[in-house]
């Protein structure tokens, strides 16, 4: 059971760098910035809603490549958002600097 007046929620005292605006579990103890998460699951139905569409119009392997990297991207920024853990900053960023190699490499 958690303990609901407990400020660390769930996963834990946020060890992360950074921290945002949003006030951490003040929704739910189970997530630490909820807005921030459950905002962040858009990308997750736009990449796969991309993938799909460049499946559908067979495209080269890049756009694709970079969809699923949004994607990823969703479920790692979810994923440190809900959790505000260095684990889950690593999730959230690392996507981020890929695709941009995606974009950069990939012209």
């Amino acid at each position: 059971m958690v303990d609901v007046t407990s400020t660390a929620g769930f996963w834990g005292p946020s060890d992360s760098k950074i921290d945002f605006c949003e006030e951490s579990y003040a929704v739910t103890p189970y997530i630490a910035e909820f807005w921030n998460s459950t905002s962040s699951l858009v990308y997750v139905f736009l990449g796969i809603l991309g993938i799909y569409n460049c499946v559908k119009m067979r495209t080269c392997l890049l756009y694709p490549t970079i969809f699923l990297t949004l994607s990823i991207i969703g479920v790692g920024s979810t994923t440190f958002h809900g959790t505000m853990r260095w684990w889950g900053e690593l999730w959230d960023e690392l996507p981020m600097i890929a695709l941009g190699g995606l974009f950069f490499g990939g012209a």
